[in-house]
């Protein structure tokens, strides 16, 4: 006779067996998912890599290993090396990947220095840029179209410059990177980048440390970051390439800033032509640092006062400070305010131009 207490043991052992194989069966399923996950990142990585050789864009590792069961993948690569259009070899060192099973799309990238550039034919010459950081960390957002956004932050990164008439050294606190697809046309680029207490071994020690902004917006560019070709962009009549400027900037904090903006062409001799607007913060503090570091040009910020006064505008910021906006016009290079002369910018070489 059975006795009531090995009943419910009886009744509970079979329950605990079905679990027991329902959760064999589902680990089992996952990781033959994860697996067949694993084949798809490395398939994607292939073509990624084979359609940027296509675009004259060489990528190379020494050794790529794919691991992170069982909620991720994680790519690591040794020394990886690029060779782009211009025969310039690029050189890291080891790359991690990080992407979530349940959110592929976003891929979360680190690589580690040093970095150096230099020509691919000839090693010769030695490394003509050179580059360290404590962190390099890059988001990259895939769509079904393919990449969508890159957003990459560096911190304490430093660069130096070698073959030039004095050697460059730049440091900053921190460099930023954006570059995303316009949504309302999904083929311009929106690029951005900027700095932090930027210095350099050509400033003066007394200078103050700068933030610097850049940003544009090219139509059609974001195959540039496909792998296409500057020759490919869209042109005017005359053959140049339009973009906008949106910002260019560099601050001293709150108190003194000189940026830029406007509509601009990039001709094919490598020249600029645009009409811009010229704004300047704290136009006083800009007119001490000149007279104290660059004497011969002190007469400058007097000229621009001057030229606001009857061309531009003057308003005061919330701060106090004064805010002086000035149009200037560049023709093939040479920029100017009204019939004032300001100078003439270097010339743009670009491959494909």
């Amino acid at each position: 006779m059975t006795s009531a207490s090995e009943t419910p043991i009886k009744k509970t052992a079979p329950r605990i067996m079905m679990l027991g194989i329902i959760v064999i069966i589902g680990v089992g399923l996952w990781s033959g998912a994860w697996m067949y996950g694993r084949t798809v990142v490395a398939n994607q990585m292939d073509q990624q890599l084979a359609q940027m050789a296509e675009n004259n864009l060489q990528v190379t590792y020494r050794e790529r290993t794919i691991s992170g069961y069982p909620f991720r993948y994680e790519v690591r690569c040794e020394n990886v090396e690029l060779i782009n259009a211009s025969g310039q070899l690029i050189q890291l060192g080891k790359g991690r990947g990080v992407a979530l099973v349940y959110n592929p799309w976003h891929v979360i990238v680190e690589i580690d220095g040093p970095l150096t550039v230099q020509n691919a034919e000839d090693s010769s010459t030695g490394a003509w840029i050179s580059g360290s950081w404590e962190l390099a960390q890059t988001s990259i957002r895939l769509g079904n179209d393919g990449l969508r956004q890159l957003d990459v932050v560096v911190s304490k990164p430093a660069f130096q410059a070698a073959n030039l008439e004095a050697p460059a050294d730049v440091r900053s606190d921190e460099l930023t990177l954006h570059m995303r697809k316009v949504p309302e046309t999904d083929a311009d680029l929106d690029l951005y980048v900027s700095t932090k207490q930027l210095s350099g071994q050509l400033l003066p020690d007394t200078l103050p440390l700068f933030d610097t902004v850049f940003q544009l917006r090219i139509a059609n560019g974001f195959q540039l970051i496909e792998g296409g070709s500057v020759a490919d962009l869209p042109r005017l009549e005359d053959g140049s390439i339009p973009f906008q400027l949106s910002r260019v900037s560099l601050a001293d904090g709150d108190s003194s800033q000189i940026s830029v903006s406007g509509e601009m062409r990039l001709h094919r001799n490598g020249t600029l032509s645009g009409d811009l607007e010229l704004e300047i913060l704290g136009l006083d503090q800009i007119s001490s640092l000149v007279e104290q570091h660059a004497p011969e040009a002190a007469s400058v910020p007097a000229i621009l006062k001057g030229a606001s006064d009857a061309l531009g505008t003057a308003e005061t910021a919330e701060n106090g400070v004064e805010i002086v906006r000035l149009p200037i016009t560049l023709k093939n290079g040479n920029a100017r305010i009204g019939f004032l002369p300001l100078g003439r910018l270097p010339v743009i070489s670009i491959p494909g131009l």
